[in-house]
């Protein structure tokens, strides 16, 4: 069933639930794509698995959280942009408020990130109904990533006005690309926090270790923008079939170097390869290009065939003898 809400038509009955579900595979598939490009150039190249197996209590590493928090993100904006697009029933794009205090004019149809951040932490958070050191984890990780999505909203304005003076502005809240939120979330997991785990809760920054928490409350001393983790992460070097972990033996690295280059990949193969005992194994293809196309009258286009050479690096799927 179908009515008109606006100018979009929302869905209810099955085909609401059925676009509720779409919007959360389509959400996990986005966190899926966005973590693997965050995580190209690490040892841990954030495998698929990693969003379907579920951390062993009192195990959840520093990854752990990153996937945690990228998922509540992903989730949390295609919800958003499905509901400004009228798709969901539980939800809308934000309409306009009146308000006479502001500079600017509300119009238009908003991204209704308010809506899609209570409807992700009920589907999301709904899962973690235990409240041990996990538990407490999850949820937290959740609310980072939700928190990442809400704060890539920026307002949009157009100017109306005699000879483009911007007398009056036309102003709407929009989504930033979901590359910027895996950038910030990408940025919280190099500052992520480690959690000490006894009867009780307590919070380890470097040597310091803050008061244990008492049991079944939040973690009111780590910024909620903050990821947290458990456990310290293994040897992403070596293969672990049963965690999904390929090791580095086959992956690709880079030698690209130059302004705009992240780090990264400028450190890759040092940091796939040899930190890991592997060799760089070089390898050249060549391909065959048009080159030198010159445009005849009239009217064809003329052109060489050259031989370009691809040049790839790869870790040696052995190790190096010591």
């Amino acid at each position: 069933l179908c009515y008109r809400r606006g100018n979009t038509v929302a869905r209810t009955g099955p085909e609401a639930d059925l676009a509720l579900t779409e919007s959360i595979m389509a959400g996990v598939q986005l966190a899926v794509v966005e973590c693997q490009t965050q995580f190209r150039w690490e040892r841990w190249p954030c495998p698929t698995t990693a969003f379907t197996n579920v951390p062993a209590a009192k195990l959840v590493t520093r990854e752990d959280a990153f996937v945690q928090a990228i998922r509540a993100a992903g989730v949390t904006f295609t919800i958003t942009r499905n509901c400004s697009r009228g798709h969901l029933a539980d939800c809308s794009c934000a309409q306009d408020t009146p308000d006479t205090n502001q500079a600017w004019k509300r119009h238009g149809c908003f991204d209704d990130v308010r809506s899609a951040l209570q409807m992700t932490k009920k589907l999301l958070d709904t899962r973690e109904a235990g409240q041990d050191a996990q538990g407490l984890v999850s949820l937290h990780n959740n609310q980072a990533g939700r928190m990442g999505v809400n704060r890539a909203t920026r307002k949009v304005c157009k100017c109306h006005g005699v000879s483009g003076s911007c007398a009056i502005q036309t102003c709407w809240l929009r989504l930033g690309a979901f590359t910027s939120v895996g950038r910030a979330l990408k940025n919280q997991y190099r500052r992520a926090i480690k959690l000490k785990n006894s009867n009780t809760l307590a919070m380890t920054t470097n040597d310091a270790v803050a008061p244990p928490l008492d049991e079944g409350t939040a973690i009111p001393t780590v910024n909620p923008r903050r990821l947290v983790y458990l456990t310290p992460s293994p040897n992403y070097c070596q293969v672990n079939q049963t965690a999904g972990w390929t090791g580095t033996g086959g992956r690709e690295c880079s030698k690209t170097q130059g302004e705009g280059v992240p780090r990264e990949q400028r450190k890759s193969c040092r940091k796939l390869c040899r930190e890991c005992g592997r060799q760089v194994m070089v390898t050249v293809t060549s391909i065959t290009v048009s080159c030198n196309c010159q445009f005849r009258w009239c009217c064809e286009v003329m052109c060489d065939t050259c031989v370009k050479n691809l040049v790839s690096y790869t870790c040696s799927d052995t190790k190096r003898r010591s």
